[in-house]
């Protein structure tokens, strides 16, 4: 049976380096540790979000919440089909319209697709989207609107699964074969895997190819990444895109590539300066910023790059799962929830809406990285302070300075990861460290 790549990691909380970027809010879930893998904004109002077992048992979870108060009140509620689906996928175009798409962690259940009218107290299966087939496995959905939409499952029959919709599921068509590029042996999609700008969508697979279509999956292309899984244990990956063309890839190594093609062809990309967590990234539609995150408790964060990822800015050493902005002011990252809080984070802050200046963008170094003993730091203009913490966001290291290169030493540290952090010139600046 293949595998779908979902975190099973519980809430915890360290420091928080960038206070106001996010502001925690409480899902509504009565079961702790609910985590929020998939989040459909719709406007500064209503968004919706899908949750999965964030416990060691990762029991099957149809949970949902939906906020229509930009997240000053979540209300959760649960799709209501056989305990033994998941959610894999959810869309919203309103307060009240939403779809989801439902696949089977054993046993018996009717997979498929789900949509509510009335803003989740029911959900009723579009039957035209079969995904009852031998081999059937839907992975995602997306709606454009209230009519326009489109489905994605794995192979069946030699082609993969694929639908489409004009009048909002009450019938859809599945995509024809000679439409769409033949699966490689073995290949598959991953839930909740999918991203769009306009009428282009891509999707990708564990065979490191993403799937692309420019007239809302009714024809694709399919292009080679240049790593060879999105979700598998050993490698993957999250492509998001800022428009048509231009996009960025992260591995769960934290390497990153560019393309200015819509994924035709990558090219690797070097940051100067801070940390692009490999969780799950978003980048801002219409801009060159972008936000990564990441959940494993021995690297989970979040950061933000203003400048196209070049530069990154650690928000916060917390848990964080899937992230997803509307535009630079409205957008949330999935959390685990406590008893009576937590769950989900709001972006609060002002960082994004900041014009980049490149006058004040300074970029400095830190070498070597790993380091054994001293570790030096070099500034294109004078270093103010620089501090160092580690992983429980305590400072171990602080000096000032007013020269342009300083020294470390790290001797006595214990091995493990820290982060640096840099002022120069009034602009702060991070990067992870490694001991």
């Amino acid at each position: 049976m293949k595998t779908k790549l979902l975190f099973n990691l519980l809430f915890f909380t360290t420091l928080t380096i960038s206070a106001q970027f996010w502001t925690e809010q409480y899902t509504d879930f009565s079961t702790v540790s609910r985590g929020i893998n998939n989040i459909s904004i719709v406007d500064a109002n209503i968004a919706w979000a899908s949750a999965y077992d964030g416990t060691a048992t990762a029991g099957a979870v149809r949970d949902f919440t939906r906020t229509t108060d930009g997240g000053t009140t979540w209300t959760s509620g649960s799709i209501n089909p056989s305990a033994n689906l998941r959610v894999a996928s959810i869309s919203a175009v309103s307060a009240d319209l939403a779809w989801s798409v439902l696949y089977k962690s054993s046993g018996n259940g009717v997979m498929g697709v789900y949509n509510t009218s009335n803003g989740g107290t029911t959900w009723t299966r579009q039957t035209t989207a079969n995904f009852n087939l031998s081999g059937s496995f839907p992975n995602v959905v997306h709606f454009w609107d209230a009519n326009n939409g489109f489905c994605q499952g794995d192979p069946v029959g030699g082609y993969y699964e694929l639908y489409t919709t004009t009048n909002g599921g009450t019938t859809w068509t599945r995509v024809p074969q000679a439409n769409i590029p033949a699966p490689i042996a073995g290949e598959y999609g991953y839930v909740g895997q999918i991203f769009t700008s306009g009428n282009r969508l891509w999707w990708t697979t564990n065979k490191g190819r993403i799937f692309r279509s420019d007239d809302k999956g009714l024809t694709f292309t399919v292009y080679q990444s240049p790593i060879t899984d999105f979700g598998g244990t050993a490698a993957s990956g999250e492509i998001s895109f800022w428009n048509a063309n231009d996009g960025f890839l992260v591995n769960n190594a934290g390497a990153t590539w560019k393309t200015t093609d819509g994924a035709e062809t990558w090219t690797p990309f070097f940051p100067n300066t801070g940390i692009v967590f490999n969780g799950s990234i978003a980048c801002i539609p219409g801009t060159t910023k972008i936000v990564s995150t990441a959940v494993d408790q021995s690297n989970s964060g979040s950061s933000y790059s203003l400048d196209g990822g070049a530069n990154w800015t650690i928000i916060d050493t917390v848990q964080h799962i899937a992230v997803s902005f509307l535009d630079e002011n409205i957008g949330y990252s999935g959390g685990f929830n406590a008893a009576t809080e937590g769950g989900i984070f709001k972006y609060t802050g002002t960082e994004l809406t900041a014009a980049v200046n490149d006058n004040t963008l300074n970029t400095f170094k830190a070498f070597p990285n790993p380091v054994e003993n001293i570790i030096t730091i070099e500034a294109n203009d004078t270093i103010t302070n620089a501090e160092i913490f580690n992983v429980l966001g305590q400072s171990v290291f602080k000096t000032d300075s007013n020269q342009n290169t300083l020294n470390a030493d790290m001797s006595n540290f214990t091995s493990g990861t820290y982060i640096l952090k840099v002022t120069i010139n009034n602009s702060v600046q991070t990067m992870k460290l490694v001991k």
